[in-house]
């Protein structure tokens, strides 16, 4: 991993070729013994090694060991006398263990090489194991929970460790003996978990009784115990969504001649338990890889619960592979105490041809307890009784009023109090309003001033879950508006919580600022929006704009309805002469936009170039951030799929916004899919005051670009391409010149970075929401790297009482003040972490040096002042989208309305032989050129490339731009830093 080994791999390599015989000693490892033990009570408890306070003693039976209640992993472990057992002559280890305990026990196995543990240089596996019971533990070699693992070296075990997981009080087994085996041929086949399960496509067995507890994967706490009559399941209340997994005992089933799993399910406890059934391929979580419905059952009730494959909540979804299912998964969704079913059969099966055109979600409306609604008409103020409405907050008054020669209904909002509001229906009773595509609300602002409301529809759920659709409308004095959620989507354009309509337990209509004098708001009508047909899907899309690219005309007669407005007001204006549509952005949201329509299947732009509308600024002061977005649908290679361009306008000024599909030869995009257009939108950005905007001349125009992608540019099959880094990369940089070593950190001494070199905090103590806070302890050096960990650890940011507590911990470094160049080549070798939530990021930012007289902001400024400034991100990887991509760009002119930048975020690359990949940057005079182990990935050229000297920063950061949808489990995860190096031209150091 350092330099030291690379020098000595090279000398061994040449050695070889050379034809000189290499010495290598290696240490004999013991043989066990002709019985095979591993350990017996004749050895006494000496040499059993006791992690986290667990506690041994002998029995006339075997060894007794207690779990303290204290501890998460408590664990014995046995050695042997000689450091190494030689276990060749043998394919697994087998523990036969008594629960003498309490309660039911949760133990790993693990068997041990030498290596770093971050490598998991280990087999292992788990075995659930209840009160009084007495079960037989193996784990074969080269195998981790059943599957195929690290290539364990069965000639060189170190230990052997038997674990239980957060053990209550009183628990406590007895080992009665724990040996290697070999195993028959049909024995070796097997895995440790002895789950029966087949992976043939025809007698699928995914589950049954004869299995007891054996194979069954529990999550969040979940407690599982088996009877003749089926598998019962207890759900802790102190989880959010405990669950049991089944999978097969091969890693995969071939459920191909099957259409979908259903599973028979009774409700034994006292409260109504809201499932999910989820049925997993292989795949990044973020592609939503898996079929799944879910299932609300009451106390007492049994209900047959099937998902069919292909859907999701009921609606055609991922493009699933059913001869390739890893996983199904039945959990619970914030159980309440004494929640607890039975499954009595879980099993593929195949639909019957009225079964097939049925969706999952649609099983059984009835008994779901929705009452069915197909009157479109929810409220009419006409005929329905205004006191059948809830008010939510004491002093909100509803009186009947006329507007325009019609009944309405007054709505004078609390004062004072937050989110104001009204519910339509009775608590207790659910509606199923499947027959409708969404709710929609009616309204006029009849007051003096702008209101924002929301409409909310709610299935049950813990609030935290946010089960609901909701859609935000800004709407101003005299206005009339209708507000609408689609059903799934939030704001009607965006996906949102998979709402079951089926089962709908409120529609919510509130304010979403504390009102200082009484509303005037008119609800003119409550109703269901209608389904509209679905379009057939075809390999061809005939969707094609018009041929002067007018896609949606802005004129006098225009379909305003036809427009998502999401914290935006649409009109038409006509004051310049010509008609405009007119758009009020609302600043209390960070992205107010106006989408609009595309047709079913989207848009066909193949014969043109681009999109672009005309924009003015009627306003008295500058507008920044005025950002077009066109997108692709989301695909399992790139879950945000779109390019998108902005400008800024002066007071008066009108310029016009274009977006060329792709990207241009110089400055490349997403490849972006003209014949797929699906979503159109213009926002601004972080708005700091309300704005308005006038759009003209909408339309699609150029023709199809002709010019190739620069031939730096990736593609995503990239990722997939194995590399093989050159021999000379670490050793100079990868082009031609006097370049002298200015930069050489190989952290191969010590347990942290040297100080004289590297500061452990940013420059800056900010820190948003979301983000993790950087601590010094999270920044250390081993095996010959230095390791920035990210873990669930509060604390204050910076280790500094009087910054904020984060929830999570991980670490940065810089070189700030100590070491900066401008000009040259930076490089370092890094290993990447995985864990979903995480975003590590190597990056330089300018320092002007102390000796400019400037102070700590100047001399870090972006800005073209005392020398052109400039962020360069070399590295920004977000662990989300999965291994092989990467982000680079450019900021400069500070990050407020001047701010301006540059970027590519499909930057793809393959694998590396050992995971290791190296990031490189040459810096030139109006030039920057990014580099991925060795080879050209990105090259822009620019006159305002900066000009000053920049200093080194390296984090792990979280929040922000990185999800929200942390996997917490998977932390710890680390960023690991082999080397950082830098060159200059000699030249240039005169």
């Amino acid at each position: 991993m350092n330099s030291t080994m690379n020098h000595r791999t090279r000398i061994a390599r040449l050695l070889s070729i050379a034809g000189i015989a290499l010495s290598i000693h290696t240490s004999n490892a013991a043989p066990l013994p002709a019985s095979a033990e591993i350990y017996n009570t004749d050895q006494g408890i000496a040499v059993v090694k006791i992690e986290e306070a667990a506690e041994v003693s002998i029995a006339s039976e075997g060894l007794n060991v207690k779990f303290p209640t204290t501890s998460k992993y408590p664990a014995v472990n046995f050695k042997s006398s000689d450091g190494t057992w030689d276990m060749s002559a043998y394919d697994g280890i087998e523990a036969v263990i008594s629960n003498t305990g309490a309660h039911r026990l949760w133990l790993s196995m693990r068997i041990d090489n030498a290596g770093n543990w971050q490598n998991k240089p280990w087999s292992s596996d788990n075995l659930g194991i209840a009160p009084g019971e007495t079960k037989t533990f193996t784990v074969r070699f080269g195998t981790q929970y059943g599957k195929p693992g690290f290539a364990l070296d069965a000639s060189k075990i170190i230990n052997v460790k038997l674990l239980a997981s957060s053990p209550k009080a009183g628990s406590e087994l007895q080992l009665k003996s724990i040996k290697a085996v070999k195993s028959d041929n049909s024995q070796a086949k097997a895995p440790a978990t002895p789950a029966p399960a087949s992976s043939s496509a025809d007698g699928v067995s995914i589950y049954t009784n004869a299995q007891g507890v054996d194979g069954v994967k529990l999550e969040d706490n979940a407690e599982i115990s088996a009877a003749s009559d089926g598998l019962t399941v207890d759900f802790p209340v102190s989880s959010k969504y405990p669950a049991v997994n089944f999978k097969s005992s091969t890693g995969t089933w071939d459920m191909s001649v099957y259409d979908a799993v259903e599973a028979v399910i009774t409700n034994t406890g006292t409260h109504r338990l809201w499932l999910s059934m989820r049925i997993d391929n292989a795949g990044n979580w973020q592609n939503k890889p898996w079929s799944t419905d879910n299932l609300g059952i009451e106390p007492g009730e049994t209900k047959t619960f099937t998902v069919r494959f292909g859907t999701q909540y009921g609606k055609p979804g991922f493009a699933f592979d059913a001869s390739k299912i890893i996983n199904v998964k039945l959990l619970a969704s914030s159980p309440k105490a004494g929640s607890q079913l039975k499954l009595k059969s879980i099993k593929p099966i195949k639909l019957d041809e009225s079964q097939a055109k049925a969706t999952a979600s649609t099983q059984a409306p009835a008994s779901n307890g929705g009452k069915k609604v197909t009157d479109s008409v929810f409220f009419d103020p006409a005929t329905s009784d205004i006191n059948a409405i809830d008010i939510e907050k004491k002093g909100t008054v509803l009186s009947k009023v006329d507007h325009e020669g019609s009944p309405a209904v007054n709505i004078q909002f609390a004062t004072d109090t937050s989110y104001p509001g009204l519910n339509f229906i009775d608590t207790g009773d659910t509606l199923d309003l499947s027959a409708f595509s969404g709710v929609q609300a009616k309204l006029h602002n009849a007051g003096t001033k702008k209101l924002r409301l929301t409409l909310r529809v709610d299935n049950k759920g813990h609030w935290k879950d946010e089960p609901w659709n909701t859609t935000t409308i800004s709407i101003r004095p005299g206005e009339t508006k209708d507000l609408r959620v689609t059903f799934g989507m939030k704001n009607s354009n965006a996906p949102g919580y998979p709402l079951d309509p089926t089962s709908i337990i409120q529609i919510k209509l509130f304010a979403n600022d504390k009102q200082s004098t009484p509303t005037q708001l008119h609800l003119l009508s409550l109703t269901g929006v209608a389904k509209s047909a679905a379009g057939a899907s075809s390999s061809t899309n005939f969707n094609a704009p018009p041929i002067d690219g007018a896609f949606y005309k802005i004129d006098a007669n225009s379909d305003l309805l036809q427009l998502g407005q999401n914290n935006t007001s649409v009109s038409i204006d006509e004051s310049t002469g010509t008609a405009a549509l007119k758009v009020e952005f609302d600043s209390s949201t960070q992205f107010p936009n106006v989408t609009f329509p595309t047709p079913d299947g989207g848009w066909n732009m193949e014969t043109f170039g681009g999109i672009q509308v005309d924009v003015t600024n009627p306003t008295d002061r500058k507008v920044t951030n005025i950002t077009m977005r066109v997108d692709n649908p989301s695909t399992s290679e790139n879950p945000k799929p779109w390019n998108n361009e902005k400008i800024s306008l002066e007071p008066g000024e009108t310029k016009t916004l274009s977006l060329v599909f792709g990207g241009t030869a110089s400055e490349p995009k997403y490849p972006l899919d003209s014949t797929m257009i699906t979503g159109i939108q213009v926002f601004q950005a972080y708005p700091k005051e309300d704005s308005t905007l006038l759009l003209k001349n909408l339309r699609a125009y150029g023709s199809p670009k002709a010019t190739p992608l620069p031939s730096w540019a990736s593609t995503i099959a990239d990722r997939d391409i194995p590399v093989t880094p050159p021999e000379w990369l670490g050793t100079r940089p990868p082009v031609e010149g006097d370049w002298v070593l200015t930069f050489d950190e190989n952290f191969d001494e010590g347990s942290s970075p040297n100080p004289d070199i590297w500061n452990f905090k940013l420059s800056h103590d900010t820190v948003h929401t979301h983000e993790a806070r950087n601590t010094a302890e999270n920044v250390y050096i081993e095996d010959g790297a230095m390791v920035i960990k990210a873990e669930v650890r509060s604390g204050h940011h910076h280790d500094d009482p009087k910054l904020p507590i984060k929830e999570y911990s991980s670490g940065a470094v810089t070189t700030y003040d100590k070491w900066a160049q401008c000009y040259g080549y930076i490089e370092a070798r890094m290993k990447l972490p995985t864990a979903r939530g995480l975003w590590p990021a190597f990056w330089t930012m300018p320092d002007r040096g102390e000796a400019s007289g400037l102070g700590k902001w100047v001399r870090r400024s972006t800005e073209n002042k005392h020398g052109k400034g400039m962020e360069i991100d070399i590295l920004e990887h977000l662990t989300e989208w999965g291994p092989g991509r990467n982000n680079i760009a450019t900021h400069w002119d500070g990050y407020g309305d001047n701010h301006k930048s540059w970027g590519f975020s499909h930057m793809y690359f393959g694998p590396t032989p050992d995971g290791w990949h190296t990031f490189g940057l040459l810096w030139e005079p109006g030039k920057l050129t990014w580099f991925i182990d060795g080879y050209v990935k990105g090259v822009w050229e620019n006159e305002r490339v900066i000009d000053v000297p920049s200093y080194l920063i390296l984090n792990l950061q979280m929040g922000r731009w990185a999800t929200k949808d942390v996997d917490r489990a998977s932390l710890p995860d680390y960023f690991k830093i082999d080397y950082v190096r830098a060159w200059q031209l000699e030249e240039r150091m005169q």
